[in-house]
């Protein structure tokens, strides 16, 4: 599989990452001001752009995967340089 030599859109990072701190789609889309939906759609977008899956979903809990916890720090470095 080839990379995709583009720069990751820093609006699913910020995303991504609230989830990982919020545990919970609900509570980082009222913290960033959106629609769960479009949070989802974000993860949903990175996930399918870095090939791998970020974050493990049930109906009870969300919690970053082991990849997920691997690019937290790229996608910190990320935002702080923007």
């Amino acid at each position: 599989m080839e990379t995709d030599p583009r720069p990751l859109d820093p609006v699913l990072l910020r995303s991504f990452l609230k989830v990982c701190e919020t545990l919970s789609f609900t509570e980082a889309a009222r913290q960033l001001g959106l629609r769960q939906s479009s949070v989802s759609q974000h993860v949903a977008r990175l996930e399918r752009r870095v090939g791998r899956r970020l974050l493990a979903r049930d109906t009870h809990e969300v919690r970053p995967t082991p990849d997920g916890d691997a690019i937290r720090p790229f996608a910190r470095q990320v935002l702080e340089a923007g």
